[in-house]
Formats: structure tokens, C-alpha cells, sequence
């Protein structure tokens, strides 16, 4: 005999059953779906936190697929937050909602959507940090909590107590690649440069010989508003003393001189690339089209000092084909 709806409504078991329905159709990202089921389960037992809380979750992820241009989206957070409250008020200590009702808050601030009024603002920082002290209080090694607090405190301008929890982060997975950057960016807006380097000098203290090292130290500083400081620039150098290890590091330490109208300079370094590796096309084109640009910019560079650039240019690249086409003979002839 079947069971009738009504019944069904009558009886606190069938929430489970909603609540199970509701479940395979978020396993399935069919959101809207989901959300009617744990309605349904809410309809008969209205003290299920469980339904309130995933039925947030739901809402959660919907706007976390929206274009931010989307007024649906601002909505979606709402009925999150809404439903966590709920959920909260059932069980207090529920730390997996407090920790989604803090990125419900957070949502906008994290991104750095500018679409929060001026008393919005205040209201989400402190919804956000509450949810997130809240959910260190009952998980105090919750990683995701530490790393997002960090984050609301940082874009709040409180660097102090984001520096804390990054610290308390790293304490907890000292290679979190996030927390390890973001330590640098405070201390570096904290005028600690060697503090926020710190990891790329370590690096290059086990072995001043690493040329890695002192390439990726070179552009961390490209990072920062310092970018053309002695910082960068000394660093770069020292990377190019050394082979470094691949052609794309060549390429990358170019593109951060071209990128702040240093030709000269990048020229210098493809150049530097193409006599570790002459056969190499990137390197070649890379270094003409940059000369032929800057050929065309009085802006850039003088005459004097384009003729010169370009016969030291073009002594390189003659040298890196004849090493090329040799090694080629040497290759054709063991092979022959």
C-alpha cells in the first residue's frame, strides 16, 4: 500500500528521506533541485539543521558559479547567510556552518568586489571575522578559518592580526604556498623587505650558485610597486651571472625589463639566453622583434645607442648559429 503525501508530511521520519534527496542532488550540482528537497525536509521537521545548513551550501555555490555583474548573485549570499543563521540557532556549535557563514560574509570582501555599501562593509567584516573566531574556537587548527580570517583582516587594513593568522597558518603547514605568500605581501607593506623575501634568500644562501634562486627572489620584487628598485635589479643580475636553468627564465626576467621600458636591459638578457642556448627560435624572435620595436621608438632609445645594441645583437646570434650549425655537423656526422 502506498503511503500518501499527507502522511508522509505527518511523519518526521520522511525528513530523512528529503534529506537524502536533497543530498544525491547536490552530489549532482543540480542546486535548485536540492534546495526544494531540503525545503521539504525543513517543512516537516523544522528543527533540522542539517536541511538549513546544506540547503545554504547550496546557495553558496550557486553564487560562487554567478558572474559578479549578476544582482541574482547578492541575493544567493543573503539566503545563504540566512539559512546558517538557522542552522546556528539549532546547534551553536555547528563549525562547519559558522566556517560558510564566514564565506558568506567575506564573499565580496575577499574578491575585492566594490559592491557593498559604506554600512554594509563594517557589518560583513565583523560578521566575517566572528564566524571565522568562531569556528577556530571549536577547530583551533582549522586552516581554511585562519587562512580567510587573515584574508578579511588584510583587506581591512588590520596587517597585524592578518600577520598572525598567516603565522599561525604556516604553523599548521609550514609550505601552504598561500600563507607563504601572503606573509611576504604584509611584510614587504610593512617595509620588512628581507623579512618578506625570506624564503627566496634561504634558497639562495644553501647555494649562492643557484641561479633559480636568484631568479625567482627577482620576481618576487617584480611583485611590488618597487619593481624597478635596486631590489629587482640586483637580483636579475645575479641570475644572469649563472646558466640559469631553462630558456622561459630568460624569457621571464626580459619581459619584467620590457614591461617597465627597459629595453636595453632585456636585450642584454636574451642575449645572455641565447649563448646558453643557440638553438633556440623563442630567444632569436624574442630578441629581434624587441629590437625592431625599439628601432622604431626615438622615445626608447637613441640611434647611437640602437646601432650599437644591434651589432653587439647580431655578433651573438651569428656566434649561437655557428655553435648550432657545428654541433649539428658533430650530430650528422656520429650519426653518418
Amino acid at each position: 500500500m502506498k503511503t500518501s503525501t499527507k502522511q508522509q508530511n505527518l511523519n518526521p521520519e520522511f525528513a530523512n528521506t528529503y534529506l537524502d534527496r536533497g543530498n544525491a542532488y547536490y552530489n549532482k550540482d543540480e542546486y535548485d533541485r536540492a534546495i526544494i528537497a531540503y525545503g521539504k525536509a525543513i517543512e516537516i521537521k523544522n528543527d533540522c539543521a542539517d536541511a538549513y545548513f546544506r540547503r545554504g551550501n547550496c546557495h553558496l555555490m550557486k553564487a560562487d558559479a554567478m558572474d559578479y555583474n549578476d544582482p541574482s548573485q547578492r541575493k544567493e549570499i543573503y539566503l545563504a547567510i540566512a539559512n546558517y543563521d538557522d542552522a546556528l540557532i539549532i546547534n551553536s556549535d555547528n563549525a562547519d556552518a559558522w566556517n560558510n557563514r564566514g564565506r558568506a560574509y567575506s564573499f565580496d570582501i575577499v574578491r575585492g568586489i566594490y559592491r557593498l555599501s559604506s554600512n554594509e562593509i563594517p557589518e560583513y567584516v565583523k560578521e566575517a571575522i566572528n564566524s571565522f573566531s568562531e569556528v577556530l574556537r571549536l577547530q583551533p587548527d582549522n586552516l581554511d578559518a585562519l587562512l580567510i580570517r587573515g584574508e578579511v583582516y588584510e583587506r581591512e587594513g588590520n596587517n597585524d592580526l592578518a600577520l598572525v593568522d598567516y603565522e599561525a597558518s604556516l604553523r599548521i603547514n609550514p609550505e601552504n604556498a598561500f600563507a607563504l605568500k601572503k606573509r611576504s605581501i604584509i611584510y614587504f607593506k610593512k617595509g620588512e623587505y628581507e623579512k618578506a623575501a625570506e624564503r627566496f634568500t634561504k634558497a639562495i644562501n644553501e647555494n649562492l650558485e643557484n641561479a633559480e634562486a636568484w631568479h625567482n627572489r627577482s620576481l618576487f620584487w617584480c611583485n611590488f610597486e618597487v619593481r624597478k628598485s635596486i631590489l629587482a635589479d640586483a637580483d636579475f643580475n645575479e641570475a644572469i651571472k649563472l646558466k640559469l636553468p631553462d630558456i622561459d627564465s630568460y624569457i621571464s626576467i626580459g619581459q619584467q625589463y620590457e614591461k617597465y621600458y627597459q629595453g636595453k636591459k632585456a636585450i642584454i638578457v636574451y642575449l645572455e639566453g641565447i649563448k646558453h642556448f643557440p638553438d633556440s627560435a623563442e630567444l632569436f624572435e624574442t630578441t629581434m622583434n624587441l629590437l625592431q620595436n625599439m628601432s622604431l621608438d626615438v622615445d626608447l632609445i637613441t640611434r647611437k645607442e640602437y646601432k650599437e645594441l644591434n651589432e653587439v645583437a647580431i655578433a651573438v646570434i651569428n656566434e649561437a648559429l655557428k655553435r648550432n650549425n657545428s654541433e649539428i655537423l658533430i650530430k650528422e656526422e656520429q650519426n653518418g
